[in-house]
């Protein structure tokens, strides 16, 4: 199997994880569902309920990929006054829009790391299982910081590097590259996954970058043996 060409922190080259992305967009909620046992709409929903959004709030979705996050903020917010869902997988981000129809919805083909916003526009930010597939994670939390308006929220869900107990660690290393292959027929997307949280950080290492780049009052909610986990955070 080809390994991906190394970068200096968490992910491979840009271009390799978009071409990733690309390839397996239209299996990608049914593989994702299927790797998961169904649980991955519940952790979803588990960090959307950590919320306190405004009223008519404006919603940035990054790496929003087919827009299952976004689609759900919707259904829990509907007074949401516009989201805009953002990912540099221009075919991933073509799967969103028919999951919106009539909805405040805006579709952006961007790079989280320089974010195509100015500053303080965003009351809340997203971010569902992306921050380890980026170049440079902490430049990413440094991005929902500056485009959020003071006293906004980063809402991050994610599979950070973890003790997990021995059969959770065998099925994320061993099964999800077996099965994502036999499911998605793509040879190398999903042998990624366990390579790319391997390359991530822990959960306390996400939480302290966010505090030192000025997040406050910040909550942290582990899902079932800390396979993902929520983290919670707000703009000084």
């Amino acid at each position: 199997m080809r390994s991906p060409p190394h970068a200096s922190l968490s992910c491979p080259q840009p271009s390799w994880i978009r071409d990733q992305f690309n390839r397996i967009a239209p299996q990608y909620d049914r593989v994702n569902r299927l790797l998961t046992f169904g649980m991955v709409g519940g952790w979803r929903q588990r960090m959307l309920r950590a919320a306190s959004p405004r009223p008519a709030a404006v919603v940035l979705d990054l790496c929003a990929g087919t827009g299952e996050l976004a689609r759900l903020w919707l259904r829990t917010h509907p007074d949401t006054a516009r989201v805009v869902l953002l990912d540099f997988a221009e075919r991933m981000l073509a799967q969103a829009p028919p999951k919106f129809p009539g909805q405040p919805v805006q579709f952006v083909v961007g790079d989280a790391l320089h974010l195509p916003f100015p500053e303080a526009v965003f009351d809340t930010v997203l971010c569902g299982f992306s921050l380890r597939n980026v170049g440079d994670w902490r430049q990413a939390i440094a991005e929902m910081y500056r485009v959020l308006k003071p006293g906004g929220e980063a809402l991050i869900l994610e599979m950070c590097k973890e003790p997990w107990p021995l059969p959770v660690a065998w099925f994320i290393r061993r099964a999800v590259p077996f099965l994502g292959r036999l499911f998605s027929r793509d040879p190398s997307a999903y042998a990624w996954v366990p390579e790319s949280i391997d390359r991530f950080a822990s959960g306390e290492e996400v939480v302290e970058e966010m505090q030192a780049t000025g997040f406050t009052d910040l909550r942290r909610h582990d899902m079932i043996f800390r396979v993902s986990t929520a983290l919670v955070g707000r703009k000084g």
